[in-house]
């Protein structure tokens, strides 16, 4: 028992870590090179020029020793060039380490960026003061600026919106608690021995906490410091920032901890009445240890569909990624600067259409839409054995098709497959009426999958689809759908900085991403998700074991006395427990049941022989624990009675 408590330590440690090395992650995308604010900046409608920008750029950092630092890219760019203006600017160029794994950057002084534009994304060090007074000066100056203003709470908590933390953190407070119950539990006689000898229930208490407290805390602690004495070497100076987290993790761990331990020590107390009358000092519990079972069992079964989801999308967007790679390098716009300034863009609809046309015409646009299909049309798209729509531009066709084991295109030139695909352009997507007679439509020759942007200018895999060429945005859709393309991603530039410059002069604070970043990034946090999930699937799987361990001791210490004359007189130790194991069959048929109907709901094919096998294990489990544990526990009271 001692050896699981400490084992339960140790992944409470691996636990702390986890969620310290993602708040730092999350934190830097958040306020990069350790900021205290991030937002965007443009200068296009100052008087000043550019000299003048810098000189008060340079003044405003020596006076009140304000740091602002201009950055190339967001959260989706592994390459980062960072220019310093203001205060405690390098004298030359140095590179920076980045906490997130595979991503780079190099610092530069103003000096050696004199063709950068000013306008852009900025990352502000100061306290308070000095920051009101650099905003105050980009107000006098006539400098449009939004910041994101990001609070204590947000800084902390949101690594807990990271895929799969909830559920890790929910096995963890139950194996926890099992652990706790189930070492409480196998220490009632020894417990009620010291009652007996003299010693008061709460110095029992105490001693019994205290001991079980430092089986947890030594191997946690020691994991913790094993874990970021690793990450120190691995990742460098930047691992520092992760002091103040993990002792923050660790401290609430160890409260929450001993809170738990001291409440569940006192309601697991046998009672001295229990030992007089020579009855089980568990018995009590044993319907705490039979619900704690039921519960683990029907929870690892029914997670399965959850972890095989984050296996597929890890996976397609692996090769989401892979294929993107091969793509020339396109960069996704994003409105309103780094920030949400709650503005209204319907001014800028026709001109930034009438500006992505005039791009377009220069060969510096392409379009890679993955359309989406309504409910209510899906009936429709698998009616024509297709899975999805893609719609491109003859550029996009063009880079697509050089994708090496990407999708071998093939236009459709059978007069009643052409009629149908014109029926789902129609019925499905927004391409114009007069656009129609334009369009060419082709499928995947290799029964393979292209790329397309779905979302948030992300590549991701577009199943066995239709693609629409259509001959250019200008004609295929409206001015307000062309926005909002490039508004989701699915409208790609080719030149950022005169996508940015040109946007500038309409009035549009327009940041980019390299969507080969962008998806190598979100490939990189999808098999992060995948590993997450893996992990707590693993110690769901351990704590329902547990579980059935706890479970077992219970149930045979509470039917000892009922059990030793049948055993005595002839019946089996595996009729005996034949009841309960049939008990933990109907919960593992349970457990079956919800996966399949969470597998169903998620569309997911789900291999039915998966899950037999595990609910299989997990029987097999079972019986075994109960069949030792209650042949043992006879076997230990005949030796008494002999």
């Amino acid at each position: 028992m001692r050896r699981l408590v400490r084992g339960v330590g140790v992944f409470l440690g691996v636990v702390i870590v986890c969620l310290a090395f993602l708040r730092a992650v999350q934190l830097e995308n958040m306020l990069p090179m350790d900021s205290d604010d991030v937002g965007y900046i443009n200068f296009r409608h100052s008087p000043l020029s550019i000299s003048q920008i810098d000189e008060g750029l340079a003044q405003i950092g020596q006076k009140t020793g304000v740091e602002l630092l201009q950055l190339s890219g967001t959260v989706g760019t592994r390459e980062v060039t960072i220019t310093s203006r203001a205060a405690n600017q390098p004298s030359t160029a140095q590179k920076v380490n980045f906490f997130r794994p595979n991503k780079t950057g190099t610092l530069y002084p103003a000096s050696e960026q004199p063709s950068q534009s000013r306008s852009g994304i900025y990352a502000v060090k100061g306290d308070a003061t000095q920051i009101a007074s650099l905003k105050t000066w980009l107000n006098n100056v006539g400098a449009i600026h939004t910041w994101e203003n990001f609070t204590v709470f947000q800084t902390y908590f949101l690594p807990l919106a990271y895929q799969g933390i909830i559920l890790v953190l929910a096995v963890t407070v139950f194996l926890v608690v099992a652990t706790i119950f189930g070492w409480f539990t196998t220490r009632a006689d020894s417990r009620i021995v010291r009652l007996s000898a003299g010693q008061t229930k709460t110095h029992i208490v105490n001693g019994d906490s205290t001991t079980l407290v430092s089986l947890v805390l030594i191997p946690m602690g020691a994991t913790i410091l094993v874990s970021f004495a690793l990450t120190v070497i691995i990742i460098g100076r930047s691992a520092f920032q992760m002091i103040l987290p993990l002792t923050v993790l660790f401290i609430s761990a160890l409260i929450a901890t001993t809170i738990a331990i001291t409440a569940i020590s006192y309601v697991t107390f046998p009672r001295l009445r229990d030992w007089v009358e020579r009855r089980s000092l568990v018995a009590t519990f044993s319907w705490v240890g039979a619900t704690m079972s039921a519960i683990s069992i029907v929870l690892a079964l029914a997670s399965l569909p959850i972890v095989y989801r984050a296996y597929l999308v890890s996976g397609e967007n692996q090769e989401a990624a892979r294929q993107a790679s091969h793509l020339p390098e396109y960069y996704s716009a994003s409105f309103g600067g780094i920030v949400d300034e709650q503005r209204d863009y319907d001014p800028f609809i026709i001109p930034f259409a009438q500006l992505t046309s005039e791009l377009e015409a220069k060969n510096h646009v392409s379009l890679f839409r993955r359309q989406y299909v309504s409910p209510e049309d899906v009936g429709k798209l698998s009616a024509s054995s297709y899975e999805s729509i893609v719609i491109v531009t003859p550029s996009s066709l063009d880079e697509l098709e050089k994708i090496p084991a990407g999708c071998h295109f093939s236009e459709i030139t059978d007069t009643a497959q052409a009629r149908q695909a014109r029926d789902l352009a129609t019925d499905v997507t927004l391409i114009e009426r007069q656009a129609k007679p334009q369009l060419r439509f082709f499928t995947c020759q290799n029964n393979g999958s292209t790329i397309a942007v779905a979302n948030q200018g992300i590549f991701s895999l577009a199943p066995n689809p239709l693609v629409i060429l259509v001959p250019n945005l200008k004609t295929a859709f409206p001015a307000e759908t062309i926005m909002s393309l490039a508004t989701l991603g699915s409208v790609v530039f080719h030149d950022p900085q005169e996508l940015i410059s040109r946007a500038s002069s309409l009035g549009l604070n327009l940041t980019s991403d390299s969507t080969a970043d962008s998806i190598t990034v979100y490939a990189q946090d999808q098999q992060l998700g995948y590993y997450v999930s893996l992990i707590s699937i693993g110690a769901l799987l351990f704590t329902a074991a547990f579980s059935m361990f706890v479970s077992a001791q219970l149930y045979a210490a509470a039917r000892l006395r009922s059990f030793f004359p049948r055993y005595i007189g002839g019946t089996s130790v595996r009729q005996l427990v034949h009841f309960r194991i049939l008990l933990d069959m109907a919960f593992i048929g349970l457990g079956i049941g919800i996966a399949l109907i969470i597998a169903f709901a998620m569309s997911l094919n789900m291999p039915i022989l998966f899950l037999a096998a595990c609910g299989a294990i997990l029987l097999a489990i079972d019986i075994v624990l109960r069949y030792q544990i209650t042949r043992i526990a006879l076997a230990s009271v005949c030796q008494r009675k002999n």
